[in-house]
C-alpha cells in the first residue's frame, strides 16, 4: 500500500513537470519581451542572460521529469514484482499450511494444559495417599518396636488367637452340621406335608364318594331327608362334585319342593359340568326356567318323585 501511494505521487509531480516543460520536439514558445532600446545595452545584455537562464532551466527539468519517468517504470515494474509474488498459489497454500499448524499447534497446548490438570490431580491424590501411608507405615512401626519390647506378651497373644481360631472353626462345623440337619428336617417335614395333604384329599374324596352311596341308597329307599343330608355332608367334603348338585337339585326339586334351592343346585351343576352335551344343557335349562316361572311340572309316570339315583 506504501508503494503504491509513492508511486501515485511521482506520477503526480511527473505530470506536473511534463505541464511546466513541454516535450522536446514542441519548440518553446517565444516569450514576449519588449523589445530592448538599441539605445540602452545593457537591457539588450539582460534579455539574453534570462533567456539563457530559462533554456537552462528547462533542460534541467526535462531530465529531472526523464529521472522520475525512469524511477516511475522501475516503481511500475518491482510493483508488478510484488502483485505477482503475492498472488503467487504456493504461497497461498504455505499460508493455509501455516494456519492450520497453529491451529493443530493450539489445539496440542490446550491438550497439554488439560493433561496437566489431570497430572496435578493424580500428584495431589498420590500425596495423600503417600501421607496416608506415612501414617500407617509410622503406626506399624510404633506396634513393632512395642512388640519387640515384649516377645512374651506375643507369643501369648498368637497362642491365644491360634485357640480362639481353633474354637471358632469348630464351631463353625458343629453349625454348619446342625444346618444339614434342619435342611434335611424341613425336606422330611415338606415330603410329609405333601403326603398329609395327599391323603387328606384321598380322604375327603372317599367320605364325599361314601356320603354320595349313602345318599343314593337313601333315595332308593325313598328316605329323602336322610339321602339329602347325605348329598349336603358329601358336598363339604367335594364341594365342587357336579353330580351331587344334581341330585340335591332333584330332590328339593320332586321331595322338597323348594324350588329356589333345587334352582340353586341346577344351576351350579350347568357350572362345573362344562362337557355337557347341548341336549342335556337344554334339559336342564328347561327345569330350572319351569322352576323359576312356576310352571306346572310334567307328570312323570311315577308322579312327582325323584327317580333312583345311581
Amino acid at each position: 500500500m506504501r508503494l503504491g501511494g509513492l508511486v501515485c505521487v511521482i506520477a503526480t509531480s511527473v505530470s506536473r513537470v511534463a505541464v511546466a516543460n513541454p516535450s522536446p520536439s514542441t519548440p518553446p514558445a517565444e516569450t514576449s519581451v519588449p523589445a530592448a532600446s538599441s539605445a540602452d545595452p545593457r537591457g539588450a545584455v539582460t534579455l539574453q542572460q534570462v533567456n539563457t537562464s530559462l533554456l537552462q532551466t528547462i533542460a534541467k527539468l526535462r531530465q529531472t521529469r526523464e529521472a522520475l519517468q525512469a524511477k516511475l517504470t522501475m516503481l511500475g515494474e518491482a510493483n508488478a514484482r510484488l502483485n505477482a509474488r503475492l498472488k503467487d498459489p504456493s504461497k497461498d497454500r504455505r499460508i493455509a499450511q501455516l494456519t492450520h499448524d497453529a491451529q493443530a499447534l493450539r489445539q496440542q497446548l490446550a491438550q497439554a494444559a488439560q493433561e496437566r490438570q489431570a497430572s496435578k490431580q493424580e500428584l495431589d491424590t498420590l500425596r495423600e495417599t503417600a501421607i496416608a501411608l506415612q501414617a500407617q507405615l509410622a503406626a506399624l512401626t510404633e506396634t513393632n518396636k512395642r512388640l519387640g519390647k515384649d516377645p512374651l506378651t506375643l507369643q501369648a497373644t498368637l497362642t491365644a488367637l491360634t485357640e480362639e481360631t481353633r474354637r471358632r472353626e469348630q464351631a463353625m462345623q458343629e453349625l454348619a452340621a446342625k444346618l444339614r440337619q434342619a435342611q434335611q428336617l424341613a425336606q422330611e417335614q415338606t415330603r410329609f406335608k405333601l403326603e398329609a395333604d395327599t391323603l387328606r384329599e384321598t380322604l375327603q374324596q372317599d367320605r364325599g364318594a361314601l356320603y354320595r352311596e349313602l345318599g343314593a341308597l337313601s333315595t332308593k329307599a325313598q328316605l329323602f331327608d336322610r339321602a339329602i343330608n347325605a348329598y349336603q355332608k358329601s358336598l363339604e367334603a367335594e364341594p365342587d362334585h357336579a353330580q351331587t348338585h344334581y341330585y340335591l337339585g332333584l330332590l328339593y326339586q320332586h321331595a322338597k319342593n323348594n324350588d329356589e334351592r333345587a334352582v340353586a343346585h341346577l344351576q351350579r351343576y350347568l357350572a362345573l359340568s362344562p362337557k355337557l352335551s347341548p341336549k342335556q344343557r337344554k334339559d336342564i335349562d328347561y327345569v330350572i326356567n319351569m322352576l323359576q316361572t312356576k310352571e306346572p311340572p310334567v307328570k312323570r309316570p311315577n308322579g312327582n318323585k325323584p327317580n333312583t339315583y345311581q
